[in-house]
């Protein structure tokens, strides 16, 4: 596997986890006590989950296009 196909699989659920994690730290306090961290939590559990399926997606495509 190469690099570039991780970075390529994992960059958008890296942003979507940092926008999520960001969105926790700003509205959770908002909403009560304790909801920053289940956010936060929930943001890399999503990030994390998404990256893996995005690795293999992207890799599976490099794979399918590479001559046999």
């Amino acid at each position: 596997m190469d690099a570039n196909v991780l970075i390529k699989g994992a960059l958008p659920a890296v942003i979507v986890g940092c926008v999520l994690y960001l969105a926790g730290a700003v509205i959770g306090p908002m909403i009560g006590p304790g909801w920053s961290d289940v956010i936060e939590g929930l943001a890399f559990f999503v990030g994390l989950a998404w990256a893996a399926v995005g690795i293999r997606r992207r890799n599976r495509e490099v794979a399918a296009q590479k001559p046999s």
